[in-house]
């Protein structure tokens, strides 16, 4: 009786786990199903797994065909007014939904006459040509800390860069991601207007085109993403001889010895890559380097600066700006 009583037991038993084998089987089959059903990203052992399309934007939408379905009383469903970082990723949320979009930039020239292409800041006058500068200094300085590790340099002091060359470079690479930039418009059919917007009321957009013509376009929705420039200081001599970072990473010739107004992150990364290149940096500093960030770690951050050359100058503030005879500023 207890041979047949344990064989039951035993059968039993090989049926419920091959049942919750099969269930379990069958659960992630069916949940496969569902991953490969919401994203076609999948490679491998490795997925890019997405969330049901009710909790994400676009991913299951991403390889479908762009179908516009605008407003009839408007031109558009949404006009964004500023091609940088937010509102092309705006731009390019609108158009995943079907939406009708166009994108309206124009850069104001600096007091200097700067301009550049689309893409904002970050494409141009930020991000991307700061880090391609910071790198240009970094391998001076590794050329010259490579005595220490065997190389034979006839003299490491006397390598210097070619400003122009390093600027022609910095300058060939943002132009290529303006060109993407622009493809990638298109390819999403994306309208790129380059023009001035101007409100006529809350649907309606007054474009001042670069050619001198206008424009108006009409949209059920308006974003506004123009970004930020930098302020001159209220000095007098400040525009007629200073620049900003909308001028350095464009300027023909090296700046050399260069006084930077004020200690927020931009001047700082500005200070960093010139004494890089070899050239004087001095920062003025109001109040504090780098407010609004942890101050013990801007402390150790001064320091590695000043061990590097760069100088600083604390508690000043500029009061005007003069030209020489020498054609230096003072």
């Amino acid at each position: 009786v207890k041979m047949i009583v344990s064989s039951i037991l035993s059968i039993l038993l090989c049926c419920i786990l091959a049942c919750s084998s099969a269930l379990s089987t069958g659960l992630r089959s069916a949940g496969e199903r569902n991953r490969r059903k919401y994203n076609r990203l999948t490679t491998g052992r490795f997925e890019h797994k997405s969330p049901p399309h009710n909790l994400v934007s676009r991913n299951h939408q991403q390889d479908r065909p762009i179908r516009h379905r605008q407003d009839s009383e408007n031109d558009y469903d949404l006009v964004v007014v500023g091609g940088g970082s937010g509102g092309l990723a705006c731009a390019k949320e609108a158009v995943s939904y079907g939406k009708k979009v166009a994108v309206l930039d124009f850069v104001t020239p600096s007091p200097h006459g700067t301009t550049w292409g689309l893409g904002g800041t970050c494409v141009n006058v930020g991000c991307i040509p700061k880090k391609l500068m910071h790198q240009a200094a970094l391998l001076g300085e590794a050329v010259k800390e490579a005595v220490f590790y065997g190389w034979e340099i006839s003299d490491p002091e006397e390598i210097k860069i070619n400003w122009e060359n390093m600027r022609q470079a910095v300058q060939n690479h943002v132009k290529s991601v303006n060109w993407v930039t622009r493809v990638m418009l298109r390819e999403k059919q994306i309208e790129y207007v380059n023009g001035h917007a101007e409100f006529v009321d809350d649907h309606k957009i007054l474009a001042r085109l670069k050619n001198g013509s206008e424009r108006t376009l009409t949209a059920q929705n308006i974003v506004i993403a123009v970004g930020g420039r930098p302020n001159y200081p209220e000095i007098p001599g400040a525009k007629e001889y200073c620049i900003t970072s909308d001028d350095i990473f464009s300027l023909e010739k090296p700046p050399g010895n260069t006084l930077v107004i004020g200690a927020g992150y931009i001047g700082l990364e500005c200070a960093g890559f010139l004494r890089g290149m070899g050239m004087e940096a001095t920062v003025m500093v109001r109040s504090v380097v780098l407010r609004g960030f942890d101050q013990q770690m801007a402390t150790l951050l001064t320091q590695e600066m000043e061990d590097r050359g760069v100088k600083f100058l604390q508690r000043c503030i500029p009061l005007k700006v003069v030209k020489v005879e020498s054609g230096k500023l003072q």
